[in-house]
């Protein structure tokens, strides 16, 4: 990470091994001193685990890894000192990821300190292909909110959730962040906000509280790290973040959970088994040595809350970006629902169109060949495999398979779509016109400025899936030239209601331009409707 000291800047890492002794930033006193200090045992080590001189799950595991390496170099015992070590922090899961790493490291005879290098080393490379993954979902002049700090100095450098945010900047994008100042230890204004400050990348600090009020005034994404992250995807993260996940599911924030595959704990099959770290109320009640309540009132202090995965538009590994899993019964049921929905609104006819569902990074659920949608069963539904096309059962899936696979390989954001034949967009599909969604705000709001028109080609060919895939772009939408019309969401209910907005305002600009010359809104509405929370 980039520190400034006076005029000039240097690079440092959150904790390291050096002449003996483990060396960190005391991250108590930032951003009022930046001071490095030197442990000489691993029962040092873990007081600073545990007092939070060091944090951020990352990092406490390199940490950890550390106390171990100086544990097998002074010869004492190493369950003990892994008891030890265990023992401060019992939410963090790459806290005891570490140990059992060292553990089978110094077992092989490997040197305890080259391991622990080389954990520290694979953080930071994880960290930067989350980096990576994450900011190809950061668009230009995007606003970003995050919370606490998941920042180098929760990972040795780089940082998960700051990861994204770091590289979108280093590639030259304009971009905002609202942090979060993360009540009550104020891990986001004191580290968040110090981390961006020495790389010079634009934000502000807002209290907790008013973390909705932005998302309703603009926000375009949010990341956030985790400390566990259970099978199903239910995480914990900061108190704090449960908040926040509720607020932008209800205002279709995409909200994105950024962390190594380290984090993940598959022995949980939900967050309610996640321990949840109980700290001092005086952390509470308490700014330094002074006490801002009342002496007598007790204080409640839960270190981290729990987000269920129902509420993660995806999490961002060094794997790439995943997606929650999602019950396959249920969603046979949706797509079935989504089925009867288009046919009864006249969206298409017959068999025409098909609809998909993502069931994980992996595969997805479509609807079969030659049926007529208001008629499907969730039992009809066709499990297909996105990279290589194989397929459950003797049933044909769609004809369009291969376009909704390369759309769901290239956009891990999308977890629905919907391709219809409704008559106004299809009208103007035939006609080669454009979808002009500035006519009204709620073409805008829900299409954006423009919808691409796909160029033609042949129903089911690779020609067809290689021209959606690349015309589509980032967009959520598109006209399919002398075919039809395509929706995305991030799930059936969302690409529905992209679909039936596109024919409303089809049909609205067809029956306003036999009537006269409609005129679009003005430019400066435009840009303020395109700035409204969506």
């Amino acid at each position: 990470m980039r520190v400034l000291t006076g005029k000039s800047s240097r690079e440092i890492k959150a904790v390291w091994y050096e002449g003996g002794r483990v060396r960190m930033i005391d991250q108590r006193l930032i951003p009022q001193r930046f001071k490095i200090i030197d442990l000489e045992d691993h029962l040092q080590v873990a007081e600073c685990i545990r007092n939070m001189t060091i944090r951020g799950a990352p990092s406490i595991g390199a940490a950890a890894a550390y106390g171990m390496a100086l544990a097998a170099v002074k010869g004492e015992d190493l369950q003990g000192a892994a008891d030890t070590l265990r023992a401060t922090r019992p939410t963090a899961y790459d806290l005891f990821y570490a140990i059992d790493h060292m553990l089978r490291s110094l077992e092989l005879g490997d040197d305890p300190v080259e391991a622990a290098d080389m954990y520290a080393d694979q953080i930071i490379e994880r960290c930067r292909l989350i980096g990576k993954y994450g900011a190809a979902l950061i668009d230009e002049e995007a606003r970003i909110m995050t919370h606490c700090n998941a920042g180098a100095l929760a990972t040795v450098d780089i940082g998960t959730a700051l990861a994204p945010i770091r590289t979108a900047w280093t590639e030259g994008r304009h971009i905002f962040v609202y942090v979060s100042e993360t009540r009550p230890r104020l891990q986001g204004m004191r580290l968040t906000a110090w981390e961006l400050y020495n790389e010079g990348i634009p934000h502000a600090i807002i209290s907790d509280g008013a973390s909705a009020h932005f998302m309703r005034e603009g926000v375009d994404v949010i990341m956030v790290g985790a400390d566990r992250i259970a099978s199903n995807g239910d995480f914990a993260n900061k108190i704090g973040t449960f908040d926040k996940a509720i607020a932008a599911n209800a205002m279709g924030i995409p909200f994105y959970v950024c962390a190594p595959l380290s984090t993940f704990d598959f022995s949980l099959t939900s967050g309610e088994q996640i321990v949840i770290e109980d700290r001092a109320e005086e952390e509470v009640t308490m700014v330094g040595r002074t006490h801002l309540a009342p002496k007598g009132s007790v204080a409640l202090n839960p270190s981290f809350d729990m987000t269920p995965a129902k509420y993660v538009t995806g999490f961002i590994t060094e794997a790439g970006v995943l997606l929650p899993s999602v019950n396959e019964q249920d969603a046979r049921k949706e797509l079935a629902a989504a089925g009867r929905m288009i046919f009864d609104r006249r969206l298409t006819f017959a068999s025409g169109g098909n609809i998909s569902r993502r069931l994980d990074e992996a595969t997805m659920l479509i609807t079969p060949s030659g049926t007529c949608k208001g008629m499907l069963s969730p039992e009809q539904m066709i499990r297909v495999d996105l990279e290589t096309g194989e397929h459950e059962g003797s049933r044909r899936p769609s004809m369009e398979t291969p376009f909704h696979s390369g759309i769901y390989r290239a956009r891990p954001e999308v977890g629905a779509i919907v391709h219809c034949h409704p008559l106004s967009c299809t009208t103007l599909a035939i006609l080669g016109r454009p979808l002009r969604t500035a006519l009204t705000p709620e073409g805008l709001l829900m299409l954006g400025r423009s919808v691409p028109m796909v160029a033609y080609g042949t129903p089911g060919s690779s020609d067809l899936a290689e021209k959606l895939v690349s015309q589509l772009g980032a967009s959520s939408a598109c006209i399919m030239q002398s075919h039809g019309a395509l929706a995305t969401g991030r799930d059936l209910l969302d690409a529905f209601n992209r679909m039936e907005t596109m024919e409303y305002i089809a049909t609205l600009q067809l029956t306003a331009e036999r009537a006269g010359r409609p005129e679009d809104l003005p430019e400066d509405e435009v840009e303020r409707i395109l700035s409204m929370p969506k």
